[in-house]
């Protein structure tokens, strides 16, 4: 039973991603992995309900692992926010395919769904805004008079769209592209800083 509800969700994520959500149906994915569509409604309602159990199993993973770094008390703010930055382009690399479904596909959920991928984003930028609010009660300077909700949206923006255009064959891995997107962040810091020291 579990076999055919992963095969299920694996032909979702490689149709949705190359045709996109409405350019995938049902029957798409049932000739994909060889099972009729009742299969298919035995496990799900509707092509909707396919979408949601993906994001269902990727967003609490992808927040877990943030929520433990963000209430850290180790780790200065600064080296968390770097750390961050590793971590969302480690999850690009690694599960960039769901992570486009998220971000392009999800915005034709029906209204209780999109409640609940509303209050994901939330938690998930709510976590990079303390991040970012520890830097500035740590260091006056830094990011001095900057809105910390503005902040982690275009932090999250820049992550984000490498899903359009990382390539794991590129010049650069993840840690190169993930060094220069902390000094693009971090660029307001004196190059006296110690902080500036990334690696």
């Amino acid at each position: 039973m579990k076999k055919n509800y992963d095969k299920i969700l694996n032909a979702a994520i490689e149709l949705m991603g190359k045709h996109g959500y409405h350019g995938t149906s049902v029957q798409m994915i049932a000739d994909k992995i060889g099972v009729t569509k009742s299969t298919i409604f035995h496990y799900f309602k509707n092509k909707e309900g396919i979408l949601f159990a993906i994001l269902e199993d990727y967003i609490p993973s992808a927040t877990k692992g943030f929520i433990q770094l963000a209430n850290d008390e180790n780790i200065n703010g600064i080296e968390k926010l770097k750390k961050f930055i590793r971590y969302h382009l480690n999850r690009v690399a690694e599960t960039g395919d769901v992570l486009n479904l998220y971000l392009s596909e999800s915005k034709y959920f029906g209204e209780e769904n999109q409640e609940v991928i509303k209050k994901s984003q939330i938690e998930y930028a709510g976590l990079l805004q303390i991040i970012i609010r520890q830097i500035q009660k740590e260091n006056s300077h830094i990011y001095k008079n900057l809105n910390p909700k503005i902040l982690a949206n275009a932090i999250l923006g820049m992550c984000n769209w490498a899903v359009m255009w990382y390539d794991e064959d590129g010049k650069l891995g993840t840690e190169g592209i993930a060094k220069q997107f902390c000094e693009l962040v971090l660029g307001n810091i004196s190059k006296n800083n110690r902080f500036l020291k990334y690696y």
